[in-house]
């Protein structure tokens, strides 16, 4: 047994887990050193790589919240250190790699700190706050960090919020500012100035909605005038179109050999439509969530980005087809690239091409008023 000053110390750093695109969140990995052994903790926190600093290993001021970011990062270091001392005045000896592997996780579980500070009364700057918060990983139960759309929501949010206050000649906003009155205002401001849809305006009202309660939770906000604004309530939706199988046969019967570009939209808009996945979760497919059970039927492990909940779809006999269609020599999948706004627009190619010309009777807000008209199915 080892005389316990003979013992070396513990190395602790930190890396990130990609360098190559700048702007996109990443997983900060702790890597733990002692005698000639190495453990890598993964994602003990995210940031983005423009706002690290790799060779001081810890949060630049371009992040928000970096000091509490920092604060998180030491505090995991010291407990580190001092677990793995407890083990060495316990032990009189190393700890092997799955004994030090159970207790630097148990070490590391210290709770996330919100980057918001108790004193954020201004609601922007809560706001940006609480989006760091959504980007790392602290505002969620699991503690992973919310999907890209939904952020991307949030921030959009806080642009409505800063043309809204550009309009009152102001851009402070604070807690204490937020009445039923104001929520209507801003409520008319995305309807009538901005002319968004319902389902838009839903979405930045429930966006404000979660603000406010998370504010409330936190102690920041205390006053609870908003939840008597109906924020909480779904704005009526306008309409929503689908198609029944007769009229997704039509598209699936199609001659378009001539047109390749029809063709491969086809083929993403069947696969969507079979798989049940939206368009940003088709490119997740890959040979690799592809599995077969004891039947001989195959089918699809997935986890959309939006739920972050595991799937288990069926891959069903035109499924399969479109994917063995795009399976390359080596087994890999590589679906066509296009983009969702290029899709939106061909899709309208093909119902004309298949004749799907159904008149269906809509009714939306638009400057504040009820407008009634007729589209195509798939106009």
């Amino acid at each position: 047994m080892a005389i316990l000053k003979d013992l070396k110390a513990v190395k602790v750093n930190f890396n990130l887990r990609q360098l190559k695109n700048s702007n996109e969140v990443t997983g900060v990995n702790c890597i733990i050193r002692w005698n000639k052994l190495r453990l890598v903790l993964t994602s003990v926190e995210r940031i983005k790589p423009k706002e690290w600093n790799e060779e001081n290993q810890k949060a630049t001021n371009k992040f928000l919240g970096y000091s509490e970011f920092n604060e998180r990062l030491r505090s995991i270091k010291n407990s580190i250190e001092n677990s793995y001392r407890a083990y060495l005045n316990d032990n009189k000896q190393y700890p092997s790699l799955e004994d030090f592997r159970a207790i630097a996780k148990k070490a590391v579980n210290i709770k996330a700190t919100s980057t918001i500070e108790s004193h954020s009364r201004n609601v922007i700057t809560f706001l940006e706050h609480f989006i760091v918060d959504c980007e790392t990983g602290v505002r969620t139960s699991k503690g992973s960090p919310m999907s890209p759309n939904s952020i991307k929501r949030y921030r959009a949010l806080k642009g409505n919020l800063l043309e809204f206050l550009s309009t009152k000649k102001t851009r402070e906003l604070t807690f204490d500012n937020i009445s039923v009155a104001l929520i209507q205002e801003f409520k008319r401001f995305l309807i009538i100035t901005k002319e968004y849809t319902p389902g838009t305006v839903d979405t930045r009202l429930t966006g404000l909605n979660t603000l406010l309660n998370w504010a409330t939770r936190l102690g920041v906000n205390s006053k609870l005038e908003y939840k008597e604004s109906g924020l909480n309530e779904t704005v009526p939706q306008s309409f929503e179109i689908y198609l029944n199988l007769d009229e997704l046969e039509k598209i699936q019967k199609l001659e378009l050999s001539g047109n390749p570009r029809l063709d491969k939209v086809r083929d993403l808009f069947l696969l969507g439509c079979w798989t049940s996945l939206r368009f940003s979760d088709l490119f997740q497919i890959s040979e690799r969530l592809i599995e077969t059970d004891k039947e001989g039927e195959k089918y699809l492990r997935i986890t959309p980005k939006k739920t972050n909940k595991e799937l288990i779809i069926p891959i069903l006999a035109i499924s399969q087809k479109i994917l063995e269609k795009y399976t390359l020599p080596d087994n890999t999948i590589e679906l066509p690239n296009i983009s969702n706004q290029k899709f939106n627009q061909y899709i309208k190619e093909l119902g004309k091409l298949a004749e799907i010309n159904e008149e269906t009777t809509f009714i939306v807000i638009k400057g504040g008023k009820k407008e009634t008209g007729k589209l195509l199915s798939m106009s």
